[in-house]
């Protein structure tokens, strides 16, 4: 075992949630795992439980998780079985180049964490480093100012973190995780396959159903939905979803890297589709801000311009995608 090692990371493909960020975070051995994601990470999707009383619609993108990936090595551990070995187990983990995906643990203890010292909350994050000698790990996770980043926090509080959920009877596993040495090119037929599917999305082929979720670019629609449930004060301020607006955001973003890649592949004489396509891009991260700037200050007037702005990208964007598929005979 090593006095201190510190794994790299890349930047992620999406990152709204912690098991999206470590899918592509932990890939700089083998970047074409990258190319997985995007052929095969295409789908918004949500759940359509808040408009019957929850309130989060769970937006994601589908198969964007480091669990939906078949190319990770993995090496589980049920956490009820290390509570005494569990800071051996992860460092001889890290050794090995893996990188370690938790869940399971208090974010109360895990000081630099976003609920650190404000509230008991079951949360999940990667280890991507440690150094005996200052007692640390490096974590890449939300801080306390919900920024995703890595940073070092003090080992015992994890373990504290981990023994607090198991008090309470969570036994969450740790794993860990590499990339194989499978060399993955990216796949436009398939993708645009999925683009077709994303397309194909309607309240009529998703109603709104307790148990449900909703497919596609309907997506948009809920979300202005739940943007009108904010509005009638039917979700509490104080349990809005930040996260929305971010996901969708990333969703955009990763479009556009699909569409040049899918151009740069097809040889296209011009790139028209992915400049026109950056301007959906550019108006989903200021959408992104707008949401941000509402979260804190409250302004009602702001969520009216987000919804109305919403529906013009999803409007928009069809028709760039349905040119895209066209222009490409995919």
């Amino acid at each position: 075992m090593k006095n201190a090692i510190k794994l790299p990371l890349t930047e992620p493909l999406y990152s709204t949630y912690h098991h999206q960020g470590a899918a592509t975070a932990v890939i700089s051995d083998n970047p074409t795992l990258r190319n997985w994601y995007l052929t095969n990470a295409v789908s918004l999707s949500c759940e359509l439980a808040f408009l019957f009383g929850r309130t989060t619609p769970l937006i994601n993108v589908e198969n964007s998780s480091w669990l939906d990936c078949p190319y990770f090595r993995e090496r589980w551990f049920d956490s009820k079985y290390i509570l005494n070995c569990s800071d051996k187990v992860i460092k001889n983990l890290i050794d090995d180049g893996f990188y370690v995906v938790f869940g399971g643990v208090d974010d109360f203890f895990v000081k630099g964490k976003t609920w650190y010292k404000k509230r008991h909350f079951n949360h999940d994050g990667l280890i991507c480093g440690y150094d005996k000698r200052k007692k640390t790990y490096d974590i890449y996770a939300y801080d306390i100012n919900w920024i995703y980043r890595r940073f070092e926090t003090p080992q015992k509080g994890f373990v504290a973190g981990l023994v607090e959920m198991s008090k309470h009877k969570y036994y969450e596993p740790i794993c860990g995780i590499k990339p194989r040495d499978n060399i993955i090119d990216f796949e436009p037929e398939i993708s645009a396959k999925k683009i077709k599917e994303y397309l194909d999305s309607s309240f009529e082929k998703y109603p709104p159903k307790e148990d449900a979720k909703a497919f596609g670019n309907i997506v948009h629609d809920y979300i202005a939905k739940y943007i009108d449930m904010i509005l009638e004060e039917k979700i509490p301020y104080e349990k809005i979803d930040n996260r929305i607006f971010r996901m969708i955001f990333e969703h955009k973003k990763a479009m556009l890297e699909r569409i040049s890649l899918t151009e740069k592949i097809l040889s296209t004489k011009n790139n028209h589709i992915s400049e026109r396509y950056q301007n959906i891009v550019s108006s989903a991260s200021s959408l992104r801000l707008l949401y941000a700037s509402y979260c804190i200050k409250r302004k009602d007037s702001v969520l009216l311009s987000l919804r109305e702005k919403l529906l013009k990208i999803k409007e928009e964007e069809t028709k760039i995608l349905t040119e895209f598929l066209n222009e490409t005979g995919l």
